[in-house]
């Protein structure tokens, strides 16, 4: 089954941002209920890769009385103007993905923002090689995502086509749901195909065209 595609994750799997957004995050929740600083530092750890504003509505027990849309817009303006040239991609990630784009058609999913997203990447000069950057701040990322993704493709067989890399259990539940070959950013041994970084990422691929 040949594989045309891949999808990657951002944060954790290309880019080296969680621990320096999720404190910002914590900042801005504490802001509006210091009780849950605590909440949110376990939550946002341990809910990777989750929309933002679905992790909000945990860390406040869907508060009626909190306009979730806001407090995320909000978080995610902050993220945009501060201290954006801190992200770092992981070692030897510019050049793998440049290398790829040469057999594959790429594709970037994100919790965070879409214009976060192509900021990053158009800072090294990498935005081009991607067929649709997509965010969460209009789309939840999940199988909606998948959908554009293969609208964009125009390829009916998108998901049977397409491989998805990504570092936290939510990546791992979106492929799963879809029936998306999964790649592991991580050292874990639980998946299948797993490796520590994408610039390790040619011998699974190797693997896969096997089958």
């Amino acid at each position: 089954m040949g594989k045309k595609y891949i999808i990657f994750d951002l944060d954790g799997t290309l880019i080296n941002s969680i621990e320096r957004n999720r404190d910002k995050i914590v900042k801005i929740i504490g802001e509006v209920d210091e009780k849950k600083i605590n909440t949110a530092k376990y939550i946002l750890s341990t809910t990777s890769g989750m929309p933002l504003l679905k992790q909000l509505e945990i860390i406040f027990d869907h508060n009626q009385n909190i306009d979730f849309q806001n407090l995320k817009n909000r978080i995610y303006e902050n993220l945009q103007t501060q201290a954006l040239g801190e992200v770092k991609f992981f070692p030897g990630t510019i050049e793998k993905l440049k290398e790829l784009s040469n057999n594959y058609k790429l594709f970037i999913t994100t919790a965070n923002s879409t214009r976060f997203a192509k900021e990053e990447l158009k800072k090294v000069g990498i935005e081009n090689l991607f067929e649709e950057i997509i965010g969460s701040e209009n789309v939840l990322k999940g199988k909606e995502h998948i959908d554009l993704f293969k609208e964009k493709s125009l390829d009916e067989n998108f998901c049977r086509h397409a491989i998805y890399v990504g570092d936290g259990q939510r990546d791992r539940e979106i492929a799963m749901s879809q029936n998306i070959t999964f790649i592991h950013i991580g050292n874990e041994q639980i998946d299948i195909y797993e490796i520590p970084d994408i610039s390790e990422i040619d011998e699974i691929l190797e693997e896969i065209k096997k089958l």
